[in-house]
Order: structure tokens, then C-alpha cells, then sequence
């Protein structure tokens, strides 16, 4: 099935279409941060939103937005997701993702309604796995099943064409040092050169949280009505190798409905909702 979406013709006077982002629940204080730090998020929030926003002002779908909108968060290592990844107590990535429409989309009127999401988990090697979640999504031949995870997922994703990348691709220091002193671990060896020779090291290095549950995601409302919702995740620092978090999950980690109140994302400290106020009634 052809996953490209219909070019959108723009979207119509007055229309209404809504985009948030968010980029994860982890802290970051006044007193613990400096202002530099805190402009990169904003910049980086910014940007994540931009390329949501460009999509749905042009016409085009909630799914297509919100992809967008997570891709740029996963390729940028400030987050808890895609590069910046946190590191499980084996010191590996192990990665989780999820999608979810209210209805499907306008451009893929093929896809039947009761497919409603994607969920994703355990991946190693895919370089953005919220546009892995998508590509899936609409392709119900190859994968007709909600959930999915580890090596079939990747062997999939190869098969659609996204980007694998090696176990390097995902590391940072700063996540590398959290997941060292959180075990109690000296800081080296490090597992890959330093790809940043003027990164800071030791005491001073800028440590957010050594538990940091930095899902991040965008729920997207586009002209026709479809709200999308989409969250990507490395999970908790220090999880048990395997464990399987909320995030990639259908009514756990997040949900879509055309109601009033119509999505909810979850953290991944069990019991902690962030409701919405986002939502479709169609008239």
C-alpha cells in the first residue's frame, strides 16, 4: 500500500485545526537549569511545532502532523526519545512508540475504521520510530495487529524503507552518565568515542534527572475533524532490560476519540495522567 500521503490544497478560511507538543515529564527547575539550557527546549519545542504546524496549515492530516512534529523531537538529543534516548540497566536503547487516530484518514480511505492505532516496542535500531508506527499504521496487508515489538518490527521497518541505525546512532553522554551513577557505577568506560570533544564531564556535567520519564508527544485536530495522537519514548533510566512501559499502548499511554475531552497521555510512573482538553464533535 502506497504510505505517502494526498497532497493537502490547503486548509480553508477559517478553518479550525489544533497542535500541542510536549516533550516529557522529566524536571528541569529554574535552579538546576540555566537559561541557556532552557532557550535549547524552547528552540527545540519551537521547532517540533513548526513542522506539525506546516502540515495542518497547508490542509493536511493530524497523523501526518504529529509524525512530524515527534520526528523532530526523536532526532534531537535533548529529549527522552529517538537519539537522546535513556539507557536501560544493561546500558542499551530499547525504544517505544504508539499512534492513534479517531478515524482514518482522508488521504488513505482504504484503511479500515476499526484500525485505529499502532503500538510499538523493544526497538534497537530504527532511527525514528514514530514514522515507523505510522508507515505501519497504514499498512494493514503487512501488518494487520495493533501492537508489535523487537526484531519484527525492525524487520518491517527495513522492509518499508526506514532508516535503521546502529546501537551508536542513540548515545549521549549526558544519558550515559545518568544511567552510570544511578546504578552507583564509576562514570567510564564510556561504550563509543566522545562525539563531542568539548562536552562537559564530572560533577559539572548538567544532569536533569537521574529518573527521567521524558515520554514526549503531539496530538494533532486537522480541517476534517481527525484528532492524532502520537507519543515516542526511551522509557524509564534503569528499567529492567524488557520492560514494556505504557507508552506503546492503547488507552494507556494515550488515546484518541472524537469527544470533547478527547485524548489522554500517561508517564511512565504508573498512575500519573496528564488528561486533555483537545478534542472533535462532529456537527
Amino acid at each position: 500500500m502506497n504510505d505517502k500521503p494526498l497532497a493537502p490544497t490547503g486548509a480553508p478560511a477559517g478553518a479550525n485545526y489544533v497542535l500541542v507538543c510536549h516533550g516529557g515529564a522529566g524536571t528541569m527547575s529554574r535552579g538546576g537549569s540555566t537559561p541557556e539550557q532552557r532557550a535549547e527546549y524552547r528552540a527545540a519545542l519551537r521547532a517540533a511545532l513548526k513542522a506539525g504546524y506546516k502540515i495542518l496549515s497547508a490542509g493536511g492530516e493530524a497523523m501526518d502532523a504529529v509524525t512530524a512534529a515527534v520526528s523532530s523531537m526523536e532526532d534531537c538529543p535533548l529529549f527522552n526519545s529517538g537519539k537522546g534516548a535513556v539507557f536501560n540497566t544493561a546500558g542499551k536503547n530499547e525504544l517505544e512508540t504508539s499512534l492513534m487516530l479517531s478515524k482514518p484518514p482522508a488521504s488513505h480511505p482504504t484503511i479500515p475504521p476499526a484500525r485505529r492505532g499502532v503500538g510499538l516496542t523493544l526497538l534497537t535500531h530504527v532511527r525514528n520510530p514514530s514514522a515507523l508506527a505510522r508507515a505501519l499504521y497504514l499498512a494493514p496487508d503487512l501488518l494487520p495487529h495493533p501492537f508489535l515489538s523487537g526484531a519484527t518490527a525492525e524487520s518491517l521497518a527495513e522492509s518499508l524503507g526506514q532508516p535503521l541505525v546502529p546501537s551508536s546512532y542513540f548515545y549521549t553522554k549526558k544519558r550515559w552518565l545518568e544511567h552510570r551513577r544511578g546504578l552507583g557505577l564509576p562514570d567510564e568506560p564510556f561504550p563509543y568515542p566522545d562525539p563531542d570533544e568539548d562536552e562537559k564531564t564530572g560533577d559539572d556535567f548538567p544532569l536533569l534527572d537521574l529518573q527521567p520519564t521524558g515520554t514526549v508527544g503531539a496530538v494533532a485536530l486537522d480541517v476534517r475533524g481527525c484528532i492524532a495522537a502520537l507519543t515516542s519514548t526511551g522509557g524509564r533510566t534503569n528499567k529492567l532490560v524488557g520492560r514494556v512501559g505504557d507508552t506503546p499502548h492503547m488507552g494507556a499511554g494515550f488515546w484518541a476519540e472524537e469527544w470533547p475531552a478527547g485524548w489522554v497521555q500517561n508517564t511512565p510512573q504508573k498512575g500519573k495522567f496528564r488528561p486533555g482538553r483537545i478534542g472533535s464533535r462532529n456537527q
